[in-house]
């Protein structure tokens, strides 16, 4: 072999340049298209793809769950606006008033004490306490107390007391008559209104 013999010399130079540039397209790093770089590249964009993936996989099982959560809500919706009805505003204080005085006549008992009480703020609702004291039989009190806490209003009954009527108390009324029946109830009748109503106070 004649290393002076130019086809050779060609033959060698072409190896040689053959080499250096595979070398530096799979070995090394330091142009930009070279193999080891775009693997390191498609390395990164597979990596991102399979995060994107998963996003996209969390974000269907969440818009699987959107049809059952919007009819959670709208079921919510509908059960705020039927508590809203059932709350009354204080404008309709002189209707409450008289759908018991209506109940109290109704059922058989006397009402001698119907006070209303402050208006007081609470999370989202206000409160009004108001006290009553009816007198009457056993089971007719019972059934108007049962009547004032089923009212088509949102309210709550506590505080009851009652106690047995002597001959001395049937004697005492407002109105100076006796008192009919065997015993008397005190209780508290807490009405809701809705917060925002134009409240009394």
């Amino acid at each position: 072999m004649n290393l002076q013999d130019p086809v050779i010399q060609r033959r060698a130079f072409t190896v040689l340049i053959t080499l250096l540039l595979g070398y530096l397209f799979f070995g090394s790093t330091l142009l930009p298209f070279t193999y080891r770089v775009k693997k390191a590249q498609i390395a990164r964009v597979d990596a991102e793809l399979a995060e994107q993936e998963r996003k996209l996989e969390i974000a269907r099982g969440k818009a699987g769950r959107l049809e059952v959560l919007q009819a959670r809500m709208n079921e919510m919706q509908a059960d705020w606006t039927r508590l809203e009805a059932l709350l009354p505003r204080t404008e309709e204080m002189p209707e409450f008033l008289k759908e018991i005085a209506r109940l109290a006549s109704t059922v058989g008992v006397k009402i001698d004490l119907l006070q209303p009480g402050q208006t007081v703020p609470g999370e989202g609702v206000l409160t009004r306490p108001i006290e009553m004291r009816v007198h009457g039989d056993y089971h007719k009190v019972g059934r108007f107390i049962a009547l004032v806490a089923n009212a088509s209003r949102v309210i709550r009954t506590d505080g009851l007391t009652i106690r047995g009527l002597d001959d001395a108390s049937k004697k005492k009324n407002v109105e100076g008559d006796a008192k009919d029946g065997s015993i008397e109830a005190t209780f508290r009748a807490t009405l809701y209104m809705m917060e925002g109503s134009n409240a009394v106070r």
